[in-house]
């Protein structure tokens, strides 16, 4: 083993949650698996928001017509882009940072972007920046590739990471591990300062 650096290793997810972009914050490159095959009810198509009634999981409906992640397609034949805009902005819309936000996230869901990969990752390269945190993405067919470099596979670890309490719009006990949109509206530019 070269101990080469490539960064955290980790699946691209719809939204992710906040403690992925903890783990971002703190590397100067990270990757993604691009050629992994495509697993039903994971993150890879749910996200979870918080809204009055209480946590909410956003699930984007794909055709399962290919096996590879960077082939899954959307399944634009269900009203789940409105439903999902309707959801964030019910949830959202009196945190102090929608207004600012919301519109960018918008455009994005109304481009219909026809693959998975590709729309979470526009999602993904666009919270980045939100969050000014300079990092490098690269992609990898596979894990074997990685073999001779020194990777932090982070993909498990997610559920057991702690985030600390914010500010968030319902409820009076914070809510851990909700998609990174719930950090953004509610404390804006500072979210970045939250890493």
């Amino acid at each position: 083993m070269n101990n080469e650096s490539v960064g955290p290793l980790l699946q691209l997810h719809y939204l992710p949650l906040v403690p992925t972009f903890s783990i971002l914050k703190k590397s100067t490159s990270f990757c993604l698996l691009s050629k992994e095959n495509y697993q039903k009810q994971t993150l890879r198509n749910r996200t979870t928001i918080l809204t009055a009634n209480g946590v909410l999981d956003l699930v984007i409906p794909v055709k399962h017509d290919h096996r590879k992640i960077t082939e899954v397609k959307i399944d634009y034949d269900q009203n789940w882009v409105k439903n999902h805009l309707k959801a964030i902005e019910s949830g959202y819309k009196h945190a102090p940072f929608f207004e600012y936000y919301y519109p960018y996230f918008q455009g994005i869901y109304n481009k219909k972007n026809l693959l998975l990969f590709n729309f979470n990752l526009e999602l993904l390269t666009f919270i980045i920046k939100l969050l000014k945190i300079e990092v490098q993405i690269n992609q990898t067919p596979v894990v074997a590739e990685l073999e001779d470099k020194e990777i932090i596979d982070i993909r498990k670890h997610l559920d057991t990471m702690t985030s600390i309490p914010y500010r968030q719009v319902f409820g009076s006990s914070f809510i851990p591990n909700l998609s990174v949109i719930d950090l953004l509206f509610n404390m804006g530019p500072d979210s970045k300062y939250y890493f």
